[in-house]
């Protein structure tokens, strides 16, 4: 009979050879699984052909030339999944993504060979690659017909997954134009207080999203939804108490004020670069004062917290609203950041933000996308309440 040491040994053994000996598997539906690579090769094969061609120019071998692409397409592939993932990338913003993160990837130090080829193939050899991606996002520049059928099939495949499981794609609407990574959080209720009030007229629903049905803040979701100010995502989820970042939140203020965008040379801030999907609403929301940053920082990706969304909100009303109102007594007052408490004193003031049935406002508590829409819209009622107030003045 084995002793129970040898047979906890065989049975180690046993599971370390099938540990070896199993290969890895790509995440399903993923651009690097065996079957979609080779749908995703044949349907760009003009391009994979001239890049495999360019890079053998810069003395790569085919078989290095190969892992070099390969690996460029799992780290492509890995970067776009986190963000779907994290709710930061659908159909409008796309395109904007896309660039971004190429234009970071094939700057790393081992795709050297890819990015002269590539700026080859895009016929600009020796400019600026930062330049070159910018001029073909805003459309200045056109894509080469491989580089398309590439990108289309890429868009295709982690959207939709198109070339693993074929299927039709689902309605664009996307979510709210943001490319950053705000980390889902599924124990956050986004309940800012037990009932949230409707708007005085029911909105109509163009879009249907299965999952606010008889959630809080429904009726506030579709009001905006259906103004443009906000999407949802491909797969008709609204994913209303994911967190939102604070380039997410100032597009959507951005949007809601009506602003144009700016498209000003110099940005405002390091961490908002002009590549950046956020830049022209950062810029816009810059000139008209509602965010300042610190230390020459935006810090676009970090989750927006309330009592930075309510210093926002009351630069965005600008119509003298007083700052120098006393807090209410909150239990977790202390909290309120220097910076912050008048403005959150003037929030609570108007309406824009509550706090809790249990005496505590939460300043650092990150807003949930439905808590963001709620704020919003009362926001709107304010400014339209002021703007009357000034007719009859």
């Amino acid at each position: 009979m084995i002793g129970k040491s040898c047979f906890k040994a065989l049975t180690f053994s046993l599971l370390l050879f099938w540990l070896i000996l199993t290969p890895c598997k790509a995440q399903a539906g993923s651009l690097v699984d065996p079957n979609t690579y080779a749908k995703l090769k044949a349907l760009a094969q003009d391009y994979f052909g001239q890049l495999q061609s360019e890079i053998a120019n810069e003395g790569v071998s085919p078989e290095d030339g190969e892992k070099i692409i390969f690996n460029y397409v799992k780290e492509l592939d890995g970067q776009l999944q986190g963000k779907l993932q994290a709710g930061a990338l659908n159909e409008d913003n796309f395109k904007e993504v896309m660039f971004e993160v190429n234009i970071g990837l094939i700057l790393k130090p081992g795709y050297e060979p890819l990015l002269k080829a590539t700026l080859r193939i895009l016929g600009f050899e020796g400019e600026n690659p930062f330049q070159v991606f910018q001029e073909i996002i805003t459309g200045k520049r056109p894509l080469p017909a491989g580089i398309q059928q590439f990108y289309e099939a890429v868009k295709q495949e982690v959207l939709y997954d198109a070339l693993s499981k074929p299927a039709l794609p689902a309605p664009s609407g996307g979510g709210d134009g943001s490319a950053v990574m705000p980390a889902e959080n599924k124990n956050l209720t986004g309940k800012e207080e037990e009932k949230a009030a409707a708007p005085a007229k029911s909105p109509e629903k163009a879009l249907t999203f299965t999952d606010i049905e008889n959630h809080w803040a429904g009726e506030s979701i579709y009001m905006l939804v259906n103004q443009g100010v906000i999407g949802g995502y491909p797969d008709h989820t609204f994913r209303p108490d994911n967190q939102i970042t604070r380039a997410e939140f100032i597009k959507i203020l951005v949007k809601a004020m009506s602003l144009a965008e700016e498209n000003l040379q110099s940005p405002s801030f390091i961490d908002v670069p002009k590549l950046s999907w956020a830049y022209g609403a950062v810029e816009a929301a810059a000139r008209a004062g509602l965010v300042k940053g610190s230390e020459g920082k935006f810090r676009p990706h970090d989750p927006i917290t309330r009592q930075e969304m309510a210093v926002m909100l009351v630069r965005a009303l600008d119509n003298g609203v007083d700052v120098s109102n006393t807090l209410p007594a909150f239990s977790d007052d202390v909290k309120i950041a220097p910076w912050a408490r008048g403005h959150v004193a003037a929030a609570l003031n108007q309406d824009l933000i509550k706090g809790y049935p249990d005496n505590t406002f939460r300043p650092q508590k990150n807003a949930s996308r439905a808590e963001a829409v709620l704020m919003t819209c009362r926001f709107l009622n304010q400014k339209q309440f002021k703007q009357k107030e000034k007719w009859f003045n």
